[in-house]
């Protein structure tokens, strides 16, 4: 399966190149595998994830969202555009810095 990346609002385009589905921070578990109670936090942390995402029109390339979080934001080789990689779970704060370093305000949640 290939991972999608999240670049401006509305679209998922595949995501290609090391790196790819890293995350800045570790899950977290609510109990053994396989066991119910984790697997139910793990439905109910999906159905309502937040998801980091960059407003293209708004963005003015600094990059200090890569300095910041480098395995959730990457700067797209084709479009030369800034993107969030899509992954099942994003570290909260590390995101928040991003969104705080981010002299464009350009960088907000979605829930998904």
């Amino acid at each position: 399966m290939t991972p999608e990346i999240r670049g401006n609002k509305g679209g998922f385009r595949p995501a290609a190149g090391p790196g790819t589905g890293v995350l800045c921070g570790g899950p977290v578990s609510f109990g053994g595998p396989g066991s119910k109670r984790n697997d139910f936090f793990n439905k109910a942390s999906m159905l309502s994830r937040k998801i980091p995402v960059i407003d293209a029109s708004r963005c003015t390339d600094c990059g200090s969202c890569l300095e910041v979080c480098p395995g959730v934001f990457r700067k797209n080789p084709q479009t030369g555009l800034l993107e969030v990689i899509d992954l099942p779970r994003y570290a909260e704060d590390r995101v928040e810095e991003a969104i705080i370093m981010c002299p464009a305000d350009c960088i907000s949640w979605e829930t998904g």
